[in-house]
């Protein structure tokens, strides 16, 4: 049971006993349940609410979608002050009970009354509205504060995507007129027949590779643009023929590279049932990036072995490392190394998370261990049966089985 005396004397002090006694019995003592709005911002009303218990919540409306808590009240505090004031006064917030709470509430006219008979009453409400007037300002001021932090946020990663945007489209633009321009002058030399022989093969090999590149970018774009909606066609595949096809695609550009590759391929190396044309985009994206990243007489090193239920790859390079700051962004899309020591490297940041998507599709895990100056290691590890390790790890997240569905595969997106 609540004392309204004792709490009408703790909002006005230093003012006479009776007229507190007064207003304690003009007072109206109420009982709310959990969840009662006691006044909705914008409203107008002339109660002024005393907690004698429970908890209240004051929240003021930011936004459309944002409604923000300012405080919450405990017992002895109050709020609406304004009211006895100015007849009608207009709330600035909504004031909710938290919890079960006994509220006192006086109305302007029952004051108005009390005040004819201690005039002192209108200066300690004064002062207390000053007071709570400049902790109001403070929040005001601390909101404005956080706002202007999340809007200039907000600015920083925008102008962050635009600069992302603008690299990523004088890039691309780059990397498809490297290959067309040679396509281009190798066809004019054929056409005024200045190549000839074993010439005329090699420039055709060249406008060959230099068509299977652009092919590559095109198709790596719109791989990342569905790769979400994609479904994989699960196989019994070979690794050792998907290297094979590996070398085979980078073979026009070996000799290009100043590194060295070395397989180291255990003879009892399973076949594992998974998506074929995946693997291939997954190691031919990871054994070029070796050989990119790697120096001038430096060996990458492709070595592949069982493991329990599992086949791990590993594909090391002696190259130039992986800074430590890039790593968090080393597999999304559209970042890269730029240069490194006056050395400009080639790509779109495509192949990692491309790769990333791949591996982890099929149950995989893909870690990477890397030094600066020294080399990396990406290590790829794939589930025997990529089939059964998806449905397992659907069941655990979701508790439902994929079921087959008539989405695009990953090998219908390459043949368009």
């Amino acid at each position: 049971m609540i004392d309204p005396i004792a709490l009408l004397s703790n909002v006005f002090p230093n003012i006479d006993q009776k007229v507190i006694a007064h207003l304690a019995r003009l007072a109206l003592i109420k009982n709310y349940p959990a969840g009662w709005v006691l006044c909705y911002e914008g409203d107008r009303g002339d109660t002024f609410y005393m907690v004698g218990s429970g908890q209240i919540a004051i929240t003021k409306r930011m936004s459309e979608d944002e409604e923000r808590l300012l405080r919450v009240l405990e017992a002895g505090e109050f709020f609406g002050e304004m009211a006895l004031l100015h007849g009608n006064a207009i709330r600035s917030a909504t004031v909710k009970t938290l919890v079960p709470s006994t509220i006192l509430e006086l109305d302007r006219t029952t004051f108005e009354g009390a005040i004819e008979q201690n005039p002192r009453m209108v200066l300690t409400l004064v002062r207390t509205m000053i007071n709570r007037m400049r902790a109001n300002d403070q929040l005001a001021m601390d909101e404005l504060r956080r706002q202007k932090e999340i809007v200039e946020e907000a600015y920083a990663e925008l102008k962050r995507q635009e600069q992302q945007r603008n690299e990523f489209l004088d890039t691309l633009a780059h990397e498809l007129r490297t290959p067309l321009t040679g396509a281009k002058g190798y066809i004019q030399l054929v056409k005024a027949g200045m190549m000839t022989g074993p010439a005329l093969n090699m420039a055709i090999d060249k406008i060959n590779f230099s068509f299977n590149r652009i092919i590559s970018l095109v198709n790596d774009l719109l791989f990342v643009q569905e790769m979400d909606l994609l479904d994989f066609g699960f196989s019994k595949v070979d690794l050792r023929e998907v290297f094979d096809e590996v070398m085979e695609q980078l073979s026009p550009v070996l000799s290009e590279y100043r590194a060295t590759l070395r397989f180291e391929i255990a003879e009892n190396l399973p076949t594992i049932l998974a998506d074929h044309d995946g693997m291939v985009r997954v190691f031919r994206h990871l054994i070029d990036n070796a050989l990119k990243f790697s120096p001038e007489g430096g060996g990458v090193l492709i070595a592949a072995h069982p493991e329990g239920q599992s086949v791990v790859v590993a594909i090391t390079d002696q190259g130039i490392g992986i800074p430590s700051e890039f790593m968090p962004r080393l597999f999304k899309r559209f970042e890269r190394i730029e240069s490194y020591e006056g050395h400009l490297f080639g790509g779109v940041g495509l192949g990692l998370p491309i790769v990333k998507h791949i591996v982890e599709s099929h149950g995989g895990t893909i870690t990477v261990d890397s030094t600066p100056n020294e080399g990396s290691t990406f290590t790829i590890q794939l589930p025997l049966d990529a089939r059964r390790a998806t449905t397992e790890i659907n069941i655990e997240e979701t508790g439902w089985v994929d079921m087959p569905d008539t989405g695009p595969t990953l090998g219908n997106l390459l043949e368009e």
